[in-house]
């Protein structure tokens, strides 16, 4: 993409040089003209125009922007090479090719609406000179020599028009996806580089050049690709990323200032011939760090879920929950639904009316702590006919969607209940 916009300016200072060649040939063929001609007052109109030109051309090919340049130039040219031929009172006979050349110098732009316009008004401009009575194709031609000409000379232009505008689609569709790259490396949270065979960064991400400590990531261009990896480690790795560039992939686990990452590496070589080598590099520590929590949660001996205002369990809840209730495939179902063969009609419509004072936090947490219905639930599953004793604990947490759920962590306390009450019957049995 860089190299499509490296060439679109190429094309444009070779349209700019090939306009001022024009320039000169045309300003030396006729003053050489009407110096032969012998006429005083046409040679230094002839002088006059082109100091004229000259002034008029600089400042356009200077300042005109690059999409005006397409008409703006060619135009100047054909004006300019118009009323050299009045001057030499048309003695040279080359007017439709000198428009030829000028029609190409447009092209040269690639813009397709402009050469087109240009295009058109050359034709205008023709047509007008000859139904004036000037000689575009030389003196004593027949009006159908003349039709022949300018048909040769349309045709050659319609080609040219048609592989401009091919160029120009080509230019249009490079610069769209090179606007669209350069969107996805500002916006895209990997870390994404495109180096060349120097293995110097062509491209950069926000991301990468944010973990250099650099603000712009047009300011790392340029630089090794290494260079913009901090910490020993992460040297480490980019070295073997560089040696293997062509075809790369392997987990990077590090330490960066003070906490650990994960990053998924992969390196592969651009397609088309090209030499450049593209980097990419996935952020997964906070992947790896829910497969940690998800590891400990299911290694814990205690019920963990969320439910919502609903009292439906959500899911990704502890393996042991099930274990505890007797019940498999939580997910979707009523907390209170699983309760209601442990608690009495009267409880459980109290229980629920706990639930809405913990979601919409009518109390402290110190007072619903206190007024935990379920600090001791007799759990009875009817299927099974397993009983246990639970303790449950709840909390309010916010979701990503501003949605309140419940984090109700549940723990089997049969143990020690039954303990309890058996050391209760021994010391009522000694008392006696």
């Amino acid at each position: 993409m860089a190299i499509k916009k490296a060439d679109n300016l190429k094309a444009i200072k070779i349209a700019n040089v090939a306009a001022i060649i024009a320039f000169l040939f045309i300003s030396v063929i006729f003053v050489l003209e009407t110096s032969y001609s012998q006429i005083q007052d046409n040679i230094n109109n002839t002088w006059l125009t082109i100091v004229i030109t000259l002034a008029v051309l600089i400042p356009n090919i200077r300042n005109s922007q690059h999409h005006k340049m397409a008409f703006n130039i060619p135009f100047i040219l054909l004006i300019f090479f118009t009323i050299l031929m009045i001057l030499c009172e048309w003695r040279i006979n080359y007017y439709l090719p000198g428009c030829l050349a000028l029609c190409a110098i447009s092209c040269l732009y690639s813009n397709f609406n402009r050469t087109l316009a240009f295009l058109i008004v050359q034709n205008i401009v023709f047509w007008g000179l000859f139904l004036y009575g000037y000689p575009v194709c030389g003196f004593n031609i027949y009006w159908y020599v003349v039709v022949i000409n300018w048909v040769t000379f349309s045709f050659a232009s319609i080609i040219l028009l048609i592989l401009n505008r091919k160029a120009t689609v080509t230019l249009e569709k490079a610069l769209e996806h090179q606007q669209s790259f350069m969107d996805l490396l500002a916006t895209t949270e990997n870390f994404v580089a495109m180096i060349n065979e120097r293995n110097e960064i062509v491209y950069a991400s926000k991301t990468l050049s944010d973990l250099s400590n650099v603000n712009d990531p047009a300011m790392i261009q340029g630089r090794p690709l290494i260079d913009c990896f901090p910490g020993r480690s992460l040297k480490v790795y980019a070295g073997k990323l560089i040696k293997e560039k062509y075809d790369y992939s392997a987990d990077w686990e590090f330490s960066l200032h003070g906490h650990k990452r994960y990053f998924k590496a992969a390196s592969h070589k651009l397609a088309g011939g090209s030499s450049g080598t593209l980097i990419s590099l996935y952020d997964m520590t906070h992947l790896a760090e829910r497969d940690e929590i998800a590891a400990m949660k299911d290694s814990m001996q205690i019920g963990l879920f969320f439910m919502n205002k609903k009292y439906i369990i959500q899911n990704h809840y502890s393996r042991y929950l099930e274990e505890m209730l007797a019940e498999r495939n939580l997910f979707g179902k009523p907390f209170t639904d699983i309760i209601a063969n442990s608690v009495s009609k009267t409880e459980l419509n109290s229980i629920k009316d706990y639930f809405k004072m913990i979601i919409e936090r009518s109390y402290d947490e110190d007072m619903l702590e206190e007024i935990n219905p379920l600090s001791e639930l007799n759990y009875y599953n009817a299927r099974t006919g397993i009983k246990r004793v639970f303790q449950c604990a709840f909390s309010t947490v916010e979701s990503g969607r501003g949605e309140v759920l419940i984090l109700v962590t549940v723990y089997d306390i049969t143990t020690r209940v039954e303990l309890q009450k058996r050391l209760a019957e021994e010391e009522a049995r000694r008392q006696e």
